[in-house]
Parts: structure tokens; C-alpha cells; sequence
């Protein structure tokens, strides 16, 4: 196996991220609101017309609640046929290693080397998560939630790596950073006049950092760094129907890259690797399950290979 690299230098992802500079930029502006009083005027105005809307709104209510019955209806359905996909993410993840630990029984090429980084010195998320159980060790660092919110915003998963170039030369080095995502993501929205919507995009994100800087800075981006995983986005079917449901299993593996990444000697370096959810809500919800029945975020590790 390449050598697992621990460096005695730490630093914390809250102080990485004060300097970074972040690549994605897909947050959606929140018109709940503006809309919402919108409502209420046509509602006004209809109601002075002379329109009775009890119906409607009695007929509205009756078929949110069968949207919701579909809603846990589909639930129960992703989890009976778990067991298929937890079989598809031990395999996935034996493979991984296996991969990893053929590199070890081939000769190198002259002055290269190959670093494994398989154990996070952090495991980071943003508050909105809450609770996360949080694992680390050895090619096995996860991240275990259950995330629901009618509101729009930004959160992330967030695994740190460190390392040091242990040679008194500069170094080029090529970066393979991998995760794993397994989960079940629905949107629901509701039904009114207005073009209401709801949406949730989640991305992978490898983020390096140039510790030997003060403040720590980023190389110049490439775009084999990152990779949408999953985006859902969900329009209102009309006024006054029960709704609208979107619900998709992702259970997916990215080998996120970075390719000559020069180091100088005896530097440290820092990599992380990231899950980024954005997520809007004009009138409805979003429900993402990475928690139960082997639901998680899995990051196995970083691979660098070195060229001095």
C-alpha cells in the first residue's frame, strides 16, 4: 500500500475556509414572500368578485394529504429495496481498495512516489445538518444525516486531509480525491397561483490549499475538481392542486482530480474534500435521508502522486 502520511502540523477547516475561494455559485434567491403576498391579493381579489374558494381549498388540502401518503409511500419503497444498494456500496468501496492496494505490487517509475491519505484529520459540516454522526479511520470516513428544510440555503460535508512533501526538492504532484454518496433526495411544492418552485442541487467539490502561504492560498482551478452529483428542480402543477413530488435514489462514486500541483520542499499542503446541497424553496420542502439503512457520505481517502 502507498504510505499513509500524518503530518504533525494541523490546521482546522473553519481556517481554510476564511481563505478560500469558493468555485460554486449556485445558490437561488428567496421570493417565498413577495409571492406569498401575491397570493393573498388575487385571493382578495377574487373573494371580492364573488368566487367562493372553500372548494378549491378544501380540495387543495384533501390532496396535499395523499401527497405526503405518496411521499412516505416511496420512502418505504427506496428502503425495502436498500438492501441491493448497500450490496452495489460494500462493493464499490472493496473495489476502491482493491485498486488502491494493486498500485502497491507495480514498480514506480524513477523519482515518483505515491502518498495514500486515507484517514480525514476533520470532519466538517455546516450547522444546518445537525445532528451528524461523524466516523473516521482508515478509508472509511463518513458522514451520516438527515436533512429537511422549507427554506432555501447553502450546507455542506466537509473531510480535511493533510500532508507534508517530505522531500528537500519541489514537488509535482497529481491529486485523485474520491467520494462516495449514497441517499434518497426529494422535493416536494405546493400547489398555487403563482409559479411556485423548489429545487435541491448537491455537488463534489476537491479543494487544495497551499498551507505554506500566510494566509493559505489555492492554486489556479481545473475543472476535473468538481462534478454535479444530483439537481432536482420542481414547478407547481397549478392553482390549488395538492402539489408536486420529485424523489431519486443517488448512490454515486467521483474520483475528483488535480493535475500538477507544484509543492516546494518539505511544505505542507491541504485537501479537502467536499459535498456541497443548495437548496430553494419558494412554497414546499426538501427532504434528503443520508442516514439510515447504510445512507451516508463516504469519503475513502486522498491519493497523491508525486513527482520530484
Amino acid at each position: 500500500m502507498p504510505e499513509p502520511v500524518n503530518p504533525g502540523a494541523k490546521i482546522s477547516l473553519s481556517e481554510l475556509s476564511d481563505a478560500r475561494r469558493r468555485l460554486s455559485g449556485f445558490r437561488r434567491a428567496h421570493r417565498a414572500s413577495d409571492r406569498r403576498a401575491a397570493g393573498k391579493l388575487l385571493e382578495s381579489t377574487l373573494t371580492k368578485a364573488g368566487v367562493d374558494l372553500e372548494p378549491l381549498k378544501a380540495l387543495r388540502i384533501q390532496r396535499e394529504a395523499a401527497t405526503r401518503e405518496q411521499i412516505a409511500r416511496i420512502k418505504a419503497e427506496a428502503d425495502e429495496h436498500s438492501s441491493a444498494t448497500r450490496s452495489a456500496v460494500e462493493y464499490t468501496i472493496q473495489a476502491w481498495r482493491k485498486d488502491i492496494g494493486n498500485l502497491s505490487t507495480l514498480q514506480p517509475p524513477p523519482n515518483v512516489q505515491r502518498f495514500l491519505l486515507d484517514t480525514a484529520s476533520e470532519i466538517a459540516t455546516t450547522p444546518g445538518l445537525d445532528p451528524v454522526a461523524k466516523q473516521i479511520g482508515p478509508q472509511d470516513n463518513s458522514a451520516r444525516f438527515h436533512f429537511e428544510s422549507t427554506d432555501s440555503g447553502f450546507e455542506q460535508v466537509d473531510f480535511g486531509f493533510l500532508w507534508q512533501n517530505p522531500n528537500d526538492q519541489s514537488a509535482l504532484v497529481n491529486v485523485d480525491g474520491y467520494l462516495i454518496l449514497n441517499g434518497l433526495c426529494q422535493v416536494l411544492v405546493s400547489g398555487d397561483f403563482f409559479g411556485i418552485s423548489s429545487g435541491v442541487e448537491i455537488r463534489t467539490f476537491l479543494r487544495i490549499h497551499q498551507l505554506w502561504n500566510s494566509p493559505p492560498t489555492s492554486p489556479a482551478p481545473q475543472s476535473s475538481q468538481f462534478q454535479r452529483a444530483l439537481q432536482i428542480d420542481l414547478d407547481n402543477p397549478g392553482p390549488f392542486s395538492g402539489g408536486e413530488i420529485s424523489s431519486e435514489n443517488l448512490f454515486r462514486g467521483f474520483d475528483l482530480q488535480y493535475s500538477s500541483f507544484m509543492v516546494p520542499p518539505l511544505a505542507p499542503a491541504g485537501f479537502e474534500m467536499l459535498c456541497e446541497i443548495a437548496y430553494y424553496n419558494d412554497d414546499g420542502e426538501v427532504n434528503l435521508f443520508f442516514s439510515d439503512r447504510d445512507r451516508q457520505v463516504l469519503c475513502p481517502g486522498v491519493l497523491l502522486t508525486v513527482m520530484t
